[in-house]
């Protein structure tokens, strides 16, 4: 690795994150690796969890006024996108949006057909109407699974297909749905600081929310090198794998990142909608993806498919992905062989 190296781990986790960036003040740098003036960064807490952006610039000031337009963005969807907030968009949106179509904002209207696309290519494994069970269940607070009747009835207000869009406007067709984008505003975000953070000038940086992480541009040094990404050992504190980017996307979602033990067995937040509990079979999915909000939401609904459905869709979508199966074992799909690679 030259003296340019970029490097980071992602740990895809609201409560645990693990980021290690080369050039990061206080962090351990690789062998071989050293700091550049030229490289500033800046976390903060938002969206529930903590976003950082990392920015190439040419002075402090000019990444300083970057990294800042970025975090106003951050805060901007975060107050239209929160189910927590009554006076957001989208709250409106739940409130009314079975009594009449509602004009929605471009941004929401444009993460609602993204997250009913992605809903149709994992055939409904990825779900943006799954709120009901995500909330019936509430993993990071509960100690049981809840009750089988009240999952069932939780259960039958989950359809995709009952969001109707038209233009500008969107109408439940069913009472009781709800459009929750938490399987994908991440990803969006992503996107959206980095068109910001291009706007502003920078040429080359990462902006990170979470586990869902967004790069883009060349290396510092006089070669471009590529940003590398560590993939996280779903069952350890090490690094599985790794790949490289320049310009693009990776998402993780796994069983290891919200869950609680219950008699022996883990219960995840990655609900099956089908059967309305946690999808079993795999320990962990990433996707690669020019787009953070298609990572995000394919990452999850390969991960719901189980292994057999999920290699058969990387294939069939000429996807670049690695899947964790239950047992530990790997399966790279075969557009990510050139990228991935396994430690």
């Amino acid at each position: 690795m030259n003296k340019y190296c970029k490097y980071f781990g992602i740990r895809n986790s609201t409560s645990s994150i693990f980021i290690a960036l080369c050039f990061m003040v206080g962090l351990l740098l690789p062998a071989g690796c050293e700091q550049n003036p030229l490289i500033y960064k800046n976390t903060r807490p938002l969206m529930g969890t903590y976003v950082t952006i990392t920015v190439l610039a040419d002075s402090r000031k000019q990444a300083e006024e970057a990294i800042d337009a970025g975090f106003l963005e951050v805060e901007r969807l975060e107050a239209m996108l929160s189910l927590w907030r009554p006076d957001s968009e989208l709250s409106r949106l739940n409130a009314t949006a079975f009594d009449r179509p509602v004009e929605v904002s471009r941004d929401l209207i444009d993460i609602s057909r993204k997250s009913l696309e992605i809903a149709r290519l994992t055939d409904g494994a990825f779900d943006p109407t799954i709120g009901p069970l995500v909330r019936l269940w509430n993993v990071t607070k509960s100690k049981a699974p809840p009750d089988p009747e009240e999952v069932e009835r939780a259960r039958l207000l989950v359809d995709y297909r009952n969001i109707d869009i038209k233009g500008r406007t969107i109408r439940f067709l069913k009472k009781g749905i709800t459009f929750d984008p938490g399987g994908i505003a991440k990803g969006y975000t992503a996107d959206r600081v980095v068109a910001v953070l291009k706007g502003m000038g920078i040429k080359s940086g990462i902006v990170a929310v979470a586990g869902d992480i967004k790069v883009f541009g060349g290396g510092v040094g006089e070669k471009d090198d590529p940003w590398r990404v560590g993939i996280q050992d779903p069952r350890g504190d090490g690094l599985i794998a790794s790949v490289e980017l320049t310009d693009g996307a990776i998402s993780t979602s796994g069983d290891y990142e919200r869950y609680f033990i219950f008699k022996g067995m883990r219960y995840h937040h990655l609900l099956d909608p089908a059967t309305g509990y946690p999808a079993y079979g795999l320990q962990g999915v990433s996707v690669m993806h020019e787009q953070g909000v298609s990572c995000d939401g394919l990452a999850t609904g390969l991960f719901v498919l189980g292994l057999e459905r999920a290699k058969k869709k990387m294939e069939e979508m000429n996807l670049a992905g690695m899947i964790v199966t239950s047992s530990g074992e790997i399966y790279v799909s075969t557009a990510a062989r050139r990228h991935i690679e396994l430690n």
